[in-house]
């Protein structure tokens, strides 16, 4: 399991705490903040960062990105990593980091709290 960052929307705690009580072959890849949160409990937690490499369930990853997207200015960033499977799928979690070739597939929140669509930008008269 790859975890971009800590919010709630790419972080569950409960789920990936069953999963690896369920799953004693299953690991996990992420940052620190949210590594510190379940490796205590489990040693399949492995902490990664902008530039690490690592192989997971026979797929060769690359890790890009140090910080999470400007929600708000007054919010301070938190850190995100994305992670380059294969040298082919991207996943920025909530970052807007660019690997540095082409990729063939980029996966992409569509639905986050900061996200409108164009009619919500807009008022209507009726």
């Amino acid at each position: 399991m790859l975890v971009t960052h800590e919010h709630a929307d790419h972080f569950d705690e409960g789920r990936l705490r069953a999963a690896l009580e369920a799953n004693p072959a299953a690991e996990i890849w992420t940052l620190r903040s949210v590594a510190e949160r379940i490796s205590a409990a489990f040693r399949r937690v492995h902490t990664v960062g902008h530039g690490d490499a690592f192989t997971a369930a026979g797929f060769d990853v690359q890790v890009h990105g140090e910080l999470h997207a400007v929600i708000h200015p007054d919010i301070p960033r938190i850190t995100n990593v994305g992670y380059l499977v294969d040298g082919s799928v991207f996943h920025p979690g909530d970052a807007l980091t660019v690997p540095d070739h082409p990729v063939d597939t980029l996966l992409l929140p569509v639905m986050a709290p900061g996200t409108r669509s164009p009619r919500s930008s807009t008022t209507s008269a009726s």
